[in-house]
């Protein structure tokens, strides 16, 4: 069942109110973001309401402090209920949110824009987790967590986040994660090399993603989104254009680093070693998660010594480890 409502608000420098009438499910999560949704045309300080068959709502939106867009510090929006006579809506449920703040050079320390914003309802409450990306709890900016106990502002606190330049992945990050390698097995037959190699391999792809990136669990759709994006990145023909794709990139296979501008591109010429640098990431990614605990195939290695052709093949790309040529068909 469907109800109307409308929706009304207006700045503290205006006389008269801008309205508009929308449609939404009777339930709670339905009914309150559609309010919510009018935060991102509010010109505050100023006043949100509606008025529907089910009772009213009021809330104040104010300035709570500043932000950095594009290199300024601009008012930062906080809202607050006035009053709600609303009364009679269906229960329903809120799907978890997580989302990101990816801006280089935009903070007081010329770190740039690195935060997620993490929020789900448990137990009657708004629980929201948040912080700098890739800091661990107890350091500067990193991680800290705070509650609500009205779950009616879920939505509220939601699109104040949108208006701040946060963006919702909650699709990447909340996709099935993948199961991690082991790497308890033992080979089954004479081949220890073949097994060996293997298991070296996934140990250094966990290694690599470790190292870089920030403690989440990889899921399907960080490394599907990660890929397509590389496909984008290497495709850019300006700084601008190639930056403007990486910090798409880093949005969805956040990393533990201080300073955002160090990453990105200078000049044309820092190209090619960046690409390398995200594919070799984002490879070990799939390869740090795409075996279970097993010993491989038969088929899924081949091992022997790379020829004079080969080995010079690999000393173009710049490696400098003895090589041998392999081949992985992963499942």
């Amino acid at each position: 069942m469907n109800i109307n409502l409308t929706v009304k608000w207006k700045s503290d420098y205006e006389t008269e109110w801008k309205c508009e009438d929308i449609c939404v499910e009777d339930n709670e999560s339905s009914f309150y973001r559609g309010i919510a949704e009018k935060l991102l045309v509010v010109d505050f300080p100023g006043e949100l309401k509606a008025e529907s068959p089910y009772g009213d709502v009021l809330y104040s939106v104010r300035q709570r402090g500043t932000y950095w867009r594009n290199s300024e510090k601009v008012p930062s929006m906080y809202v607050t209920k006035k009053y709600d006579s609303v009364y009679g809506l269906k229960p329903s449920t809120y799907s978890p949110v997580y989302m990101t703040c990816v801006s280089p050079g935009a903070d007081r320390y010329g770190y740039g824009n690195y935060k997620f914003y993490q929020m789900a309802v448990e137990d009657g409450e708004i629980k929201v987790n948040y912080g700098r990306i890739g800091a661990d709890e107890g350091e500067m900016f990193g991680k800290r967590s705070t509650s609500y106990d009205d779950t009616t502002l879920y939505w509220i606190r939601y699109y104040e986040k949108l208006s701040k330049l946060y963006k919702d992945k909650s699709d990447i990050f909340y996709t099935p994660v993948r199961q991690k390698t082991q790497h308890k097995a033992e080979p089954s037959d004479s081949n220890t090399v073949r097994f060996e190699l293997f298991s070296k391999l996934a140990k250094y792809a966990d290694k690599a993603v470790n190292d870089t990136l920030e403690n989440v669990d990889i899921t399907e759709g960080m490394i599907a989104e990660s890929r397509r994006i590389y496909n984008r990145l290497c495709k850019q023909q300006s700084v601008d254009d190639f930056n403007d794709v990486l910090l798409e990139l880093f949005a969805v296979s956040p990393r533990k680093v201080r300073s955002l501008n160090s990453l990105l591109a200078k000049t044309k010429f820092d190209f090619p070693a960046i690409t390398d640098r995200e594919e070799s990431l984002i490879l070990a990614m799939e390869g740090s998660v795409v075996h279970n605990d097993k010993e491989p195939e038969k088929d899924e290695i081949e091992v022997y010594i790379a020829n004079a052709k080969q080995t010079e093949k690999v000393l173009e790309i710049r490696l400098t480890i003895p090589v041998a040529f392999i081949y992985l068909n992963l499942p």
